[in-house]
């Protein structure tokens, strides 16, 4: 079974279309890792203020691009363009333990 968008989004950095409620078109890149070295701008005063409730159905994500917090509906998802996972982007695992 393939990995759904939030299950990405949260392994790495994610290209995705979708249809925005006015009926546009949009490619975001984003992510749900919030180590400033993976989200791209994510600061410590960008964390969730939030209650920490989901909307079943909807994606929080930390937008790269708009350096931002965005959501989208899992049902306007077109694509999912590129995945790049945070052992991809750093070089192997980053839990693994060098050998000596």
């Amino acid at each position: 079974m393939e990995k759904d968008l939030k299950t990405l989004l949260s392994e790495g950095q994610v290209t995705f279309t979708f249809t925005k409620a006015n009926g546009e078109t949009r490619t975001a890149t984003g992510t749900r890792i919030l180590k400033s070295s993976v989200a791209m701008g994510f600061t410590d005063a960008d964390m969730p203020k939030g209650t920490g409730r989901e909307i079943p159905g909807v994606i929080a994500f930390w937008d790269i691009d708009k350096g931002a917090w965005r959501s989208v509906r899992e049902s306007s998802i077109i694509s999912i363009d590129n995945v790049v996972t945070e052992a991809e982007m750093f070089g192997g695992d980053l839990f693994e333990e060098e050998e000596e």
